[in-house]
């Protein structure tokens, strides 16, 4: 989740970030941001359950950002529960 100060920031890959929304990334842009000077724009939310690398799934990482909501981030909901994007998302 992008913290701000800025309204929302594109990375050099072209995602954008909102100030506020929490935001699902692949793997690469999640350590790029937590290991690196963008550390303090940013709140790391691990995943409720770990995946073992040798079970994680293709992850799109297109330039569009994945906007998690509260019940998905908290374990009620999974994104494979959902009937479609406005049910859970």
């Amino acid at each position: 989740m992008y913290k701000g100060p800025f309204k929302s920031v594109t990375d050099d890959d072209g995602h954008e970030f909102i100030r506020g929304q929490n935001a699902a990334v692949c793997r690469k842009t999640f350590e790029i941001f937590k290991n690196a000077v963008y550390k303090d724009y940013f709140y790391f939310i691990q995943p409720n359950v770990v995946i073992a690398d040798k079970d994680v799934n293709a992850f799109d990482c297109s330039n569009t950002i994945n906007i998690r909501s509260v019940k998905e981030l908290k374990g009620s909901v999974s994104r494979s529960s959902c009937d479609s994007v406005s049910d859970c998302c």
